[in-house]
């Protein structure tokens, strides 16, 4: 049986069967993907051309294990098939029908949000009046009630700020971000993630999930992280996104962080599906879906789009699923998911 996997040197996969290979076959080779090694019945070969790799797991067949031409002959044929999965690839991402219909349902969400804001300052039905008696109106309605109108005005800016990120997202998601410089500023990397995880705290609310954050409000003001808030945004938003779907009901998502010489090292701890240990690094690919929420709401682009944020204002994430925190709840394997997003910190003045 030969088992595949090619990607291209951007490291996105253009096609793959390994899904199918037994885990505990995938799990002996991770780490070993781009050697040639033999493990009892198990050959794990790599080629790569110009343009794409390819690893290929052999297993039960003696013959072309041990024919190092006959591996070569495989590759070359898989290899060859490479410009017709680019093209494929080229017309899928053209369309972005996936995509575009999740922006288009945040944009939706946005929307809603800010017209609820607006109706008490600024009700539709005000806008027949003429400018000036609209503007008078309105002048009269926050003289009324200052609290509540300040309180309007702060989260229609909340959401230009969440219009924004959409707008970054798309950037992220078809390349344009890779081209522009990311515009970094000095944060406190607690007062960040309060407000970004405030959108999605309804969602984890009615999974009775509660967020602990335990990081130090005088060291997270003292050692400010560098940021690009755009990207951020897109960043946390899509990690929290996943969160409010994946984590087990009624736990906690611990957050915590330690602050190096160069670096502040967050780790968010939680509940969540079962990544398997082959998996650290297929679940930051775009459109993978882990193999324990395949049959869950989703298309696979939220960590792929975290990673890339993160990498492109120079941050990154990595996930280490906790061995011996294996539980099924109503069917679905849950496990203890540490995840660690690394942030260069402002040097010390």
């Amino acid at each position: 049986m030969i088992y595949f996997e090619i990607r291209n040197k951007q490291d996105r996969v253009l096609a793959s069967n390994l899904e199918s290979c037994p885990g505990e076959i995938i799990d002996s080779l991770v780490g070993k993907e781009k050697e040639n090694v033999r493990i009892g019945n198990v050959r794990n070969a790599f080629r790569e051309d110009a343009d794409a790799e390819i690893q290929l797991v052999i297993v039960n067949d003696k013959e072309l294990s041990n024919s190092t031409r006959g591996i070569s002959r495989v590759a070359a044929t898989y290899l060859s098939l490479v410009p017709q999965f680019l093209e494929i690839e080229r017309r899928q991402r053209a369309h972005f029908d996936v995509i575009i219909g999740r922006f288009a349902h945040n944009l939706v969400d946005i929307d809603r949000k800010v017209k609820g804001h607006l109706e008490r300052l600024a009700p539709d039905t005000l806008r027949e009046k003429t400018y000036a008696d609209f503007r008078d109106t309105v002048e009269e309605r926050i003289k009324s009630n200052t609290q509540s109108a300040a309180n309007d005005v702060c989260q229609i800016a909340h959401r230009a700020t969440d219009l924004e990120a959409q707008i970054a997202g798309l950037r992220v998601i078809s390349g344009l971000a890779d081209e522009i410089a990311p515009s970094l500023i000095d944060a406190n990397i607690l007062r960040t993630l309060r407000r970004l995880q405030q959108p999605f705290l309804s969602e984890l609310e009615k999974k009775q999930i509660r967020i602990d954050n335990r990081i130090d409000m005088a060291e997270a003001d003292r050692r400010k992280v560098r940021i690009d808030p755009q990207l951020l945004n897109v960043a946390l938003s899509q990690f929290f996104n996943n969160a409010a779907k994946y984590a087990l009901a009624g736990t906690a998502i611990v957050i915590d962080a330690t602050f190096e010489n160069e670096h502040c090292v967050v780790k968010v701890e939680m509940d969540s599906l079962l990544i398997e240990h082959y998996e650290t690094n297929k679940i930051f690919q775009e459109k993978y879906k882990g193999r324990n929420a395949k049959k869950l709401p989703g298309n696979g682009i939220g960590m792929f789009m975290t990673r890339r944020a993160l990498r492109i204002m120079k941050a990154d994430i990595e996930v280490h699923p906790q061995a011996g925190t294996e539980q099924i709840v109503d069917g679905k394997k849950y496990c203890k998911n540490v995840f660690l997003l690394k942030f260069p910190c402002r040097k010390n003045r």
